[in-house]
């Protein structure tokens, strides 16, 4: 672009034809699908670039699957037939458990204990499903909704009692 003089009354018309014409050609780099405004050796180093990039997540992605399927099995603890509801029963006593004036046990979110339920147990040999056993795992244990529900009487055989605490 040739020099303009500074002093002339369409200085300020030439200076924002500047700035329109940057923000312009920052908006044609930014839709250049084609890459046709950048060199070569350009190009290849963003995508080199890129591919570390992609290679490390890649590494890590890798690396945190393999940790998770040290904890996986292929041999869930089977349950009784009929009797689900039971063991829901024992989690759900779990969770009130507590040693001196701190919870024994806690999730963030009720329906943890659910998931951990249908993931490692199963039904006379038979998947669990979350649907079942969701229902008495409300979002709000103070505020049930319609959807929830409690366990049934006849499914609730044990009482989880303290030990006596024995002389040393």
């Amino acid at each position: 672009m040739r020099h303009k003089e500074r002093y002339t009354s369409s200085h300020a018309l030439n200076f924002q034809n500047k700035f329109h014409l940057s923000r312009f050609g920052e908006y044609l780099q930014s839709i250049d699908e084609w890459n046709l405004g950048r060199s070569p050796a350009e190009i290849i180093a963003e995508k080199e670039g890129q591919i570390k990039i992609l290679k490390e997540q890649l590494q890590r992605l890798m690396d945190d699957r393999r940790e998770a399927e040290k904890l996986e099995t292929d041999y869930p603890i089977n349950i009784a037939s009929g009797y689900v509801l039971t063991v829901v029963d024992l989690f759900k006593k779990i969770e009130t458990l507590k040693v001196g004036d701190k919870e024994l046990v806690f999730s963030q979110m009720p329906i943890t204990w659910a998931k951990m339920i249908c993931r490692y147990f199963q039904e006379d040999g038979e998947p669990i499903k979350l649907d079942r056993v969701r229902r008495y795992y409300p979002r709000d244990p103070s505020k049930p909704s319609g959807g929830s529900s409690a366990i049934p009487s006849e499914n609730q055989h044990f009482n989880i009692v303290p030990a006596k605490r024995r002389a040393s």
